[in-house]
């Protein structure tokens, strides 16, 4: 997928592979158990507000002089087994002119329960192009809303955030390394109560 000057890459991957089941759609239920996704690339830009993919939301919106259909009952989605492997995400913040590149991402979720009681699980892993890695899973469980993060970020590199903190400070640069262990345990009915640990 091409950006509006027909030069620029904005999206694209190499293989893309589901399995839907179509039975479970005669009782409203969207059930898909597998989905492989290898090789993404996303390209972002942001200008202020202002991002790249902005035209891409407006096709979506719902228009305000739409008239609403009365809700009916409610479908169940569940899909299991999502995997993306070796994707690519470059960001760049054009007023700050500032470009983060994220590597070798990789998700894995066993499984994903829009709706019902299920638990979701959830694993991200990717390398920043300046250095550094990060590695997070998630557990939620719907029933309660009960969530369990862990969060393990690896040497990430500060270099280029000067733009940032010069919008606060009047700083040169900014040079060095970053390593967090976080795990959040909480529900999300209740986000003020949690318990969070970890080392710096």
């Amino acid at each position: 997928m091409l950006e509006p000057d027909d030069s620029t890459t904005f999206a694209s991957l190499g293989n893309f592979y589901t399995r839907i089941h179509l039975l479970p759609l005669l009782r409203q239920r969207i059930h898909i158990d597998a989905v492989l996704i290898d090789k993404p690339y996303l390209n972002v830009y942001q200008d202020g507000t202002s991002f790249n993919f902005d035209d891409l939301l407006t096709r979506f919106l719902t228009p305000a002089d739409t008239v609403e259909k009365a809700p009916s009952n409610p479908w169940t989605v569940d899909i299991d087994d999502i995997k993306i492997h070796n994707g690519e995400l470059t960001y760049k913040d054009m007023q700050r002119n500032v470009t983060w590149g994220f590597n070798e991402l990789d998700i894995d979720v066993p499984g994903l329960h829009l709706s019902g009681h299920e638990r979701t699980d959830m694993g991200i892993v990717f390398n920043f192009s300046r250095g550094g890695s990060l590695r997070t899973s998630l557990e939620y469980d719907q029933a309660t809303a009960d969530y369990d993060l862990s969060l393990l970020l690896s040497n990430l590199s500060l270099a280029g955030t000067a733009a940032y903190f010069n919008q606060v400070i009047d700083i040169g640069s900014v040079e060095g390394l970053v390593t967090l262990d976080l795990h959040v345990k909480g529900n999300a009915n209740h986000l003020l109560d949690l318990r969070t640990y970890g080392i710096a």
